[in-house]
């Protein structure tokens, strides 16, 4: 609490639904949030430069995917899920 820019966690991950079949992982580190779809998509977001989202540029950043895919592995199957 002493020092404010402390950081305590590299990343917050949380699990997204859209109806009944579509699933996803996502992770938010401080710059991006990247999502992995139970149907193979994915979306890509840069903070710094697009805090509303309002831009995919999965497309651009093939090594953030690689990096923030890695985290998303160690987390539970999305098949495992209720």
């Amino acid at each position: 609490l002493t020092n404010s820019s402390a950081s305590i966690k590299y990343a917050a991950f949380t699990l997204i639904t859209r109806g009944d079949k579509l699933h996803g992982q996502s992770i938010r580190t401080h710059r991006w949030r990247f999502t992995r779809w139970s149907d193979g998509g994915t979306e890509l977001y840069d903070h710094d430069s697009d805090p509303e989202e309002l831009s995919d540029v999965s497309a651009e950043h093939a090594d953030v995917i690689a990096d923030l895919s890695a985290l998303i592995r160690k987390l539970p199957s999305l098949t495992a899920m209720p």
